[in-house]
């Protein structure tokens, strides 16, 4: 049963790192190059919002009953998994050596407690990154908000008053 709580304890621990990992990339020596404060800030957002459009994606099936047969298709426990292997890759490509194998043991031990088969696994493996990467790549900071403080435009005189 140690595997039934470990289990559980995977999607929100990855959260976690989802989370942290971004910071810990600004104290690395070598930083990637999406690593400035405000770009983390972005990135999360952009994680965030990708998380949440594949938990919408992956739950239709449930709330709108559309493959009555199949109510657990895709998994939404490999939706979340894969969402995140995504987003830490697109922050740095390194991740990839840690997600993709922790991706296909948590793949492994979900079918083997019997929370999902095979094919509600490929489901999220196929729809997870893609919606993800959208997520990413359309979400823009603002064009009329400053990046950094150090970025702030002067402040205009008042009428009437040269200095």
């Amino acid at each position: 049963m140690a595997i039934k709580h470990l289990a559980n304890l995977v999607n929100p621990l990855l959260f976690v790192l989802l989370v942290v990992a971004p910071f810990m990339a600004t104290r690395q020596r070598e930083r990637p190059v999406a690593a400035t404060r405000p770009t983390l800030w972005l990135f999360l957002v952009r994680a965030i919002v990708g998380l949440l459009v594949v938990y919408v994606f992956a739950h239709v099936n449930r709330w709108l009953h559309l493959w009555p047969s199949h109510k657990l298709f895709p998994s939404g426990h490999l939706a979340f998994t894969a969402s995140v292997a995504t987003s830490l890759f697109l922050l740095d490509r390194r991740w990839l050596w840690l997600m993709l194998p922790l991706t296909l043991i948590y793949s492994a031990m979900v079918v083997a407690l019997g929370y999902h088969v095979w094919l509600d696994i490929f489901g999220a493996w196929i729809i997870a990154p893609p919606l993800t990467y959208i997520c990413h790549a359309i979400i823009k900071p603002s064009a009329t908000l400053p990046v950094a403080a150090s970025d702030t435009p002067p402040r205009p005189e008042p009428y009437g008053e040269k200095l």
